[in-house]
């Protein structure tokens, strides 16, 4: 519909549609907002994780003298900065999410023939596709972090299996 303003086709939209786009965004923004929010919770604790060893063990390795040791320790903890500034970022972008979600809920019940509403519900539509696409990019990262942090082991049962005791080497029969 294009209304008396509206005097080419890239200026006009279709009402019909406008309820289910919102609702689509919404629904696509949501759905990723939930996969950072995940995200979040698991780098968020390694990160609280990573910080509360390095705080732990770098100055008893610089006290007994094993600067290398405690150089890696520093290592952790800026790395554990790295994740805490990437879970902040993902907390912005789904504070942002939830705000549009709002506004979505707000704009659902409008009548969209009318051009301000539609217009209103168009600009919420594109700016939940933004918001999604940050939230998605944020996940791809946080996921590369999540990773890097806390790699999850694929073979992990029955690796022990692999390696002798102790005990083997000086008692066979042990």
């Amino acid at each position: 519909c294009g209304g008396k303003t509206k005097s080419s086709i890239f200026g006009m939209h279709e009402c019909v549609t406008t309820a289910a786009d919102l609702a689509n965004a919404k629904g696509k923004m949501g759905e990723a907002s939930q996969e950072l929010s995940a995200l979040e919770v698991r780098v968020s604790t390694a990160a609280a994780t990573l910080q509360e060893a390095a705080e732990m063990w770098q100055p008893m390795f610089g006290k007994a003298g094993d600067p290398v040791a405690a150089d890696l320790f520093q290592s952790a903890k800026a790395f554990a900065g790295e994740l805490e500034k990437a879970t902040t970022d993902a907390k912005t972008i789904m504070s942002e999410a939830s705000e549009l979600e709002k506004t979505a809920d707000a704009l659902a019940s409008k009548d969209f023939g009318k051009t301000e509403e539609a217009r209103g519900a168009e600009a919420a539509v594109e700016d939940m596709g933004e918001a999604a696409t940050k939230a998605i990019a944020a996940s791809v990262g946080l996921e590369k972090l999540a990773k890097q942090s806390s790699p999850e082991l694929e073979d992990a049962d029955g690796a022990s299996k692999r390696y002798y005791p102790v005990m083997y080497f000086v008692d066979k029969e042990f």
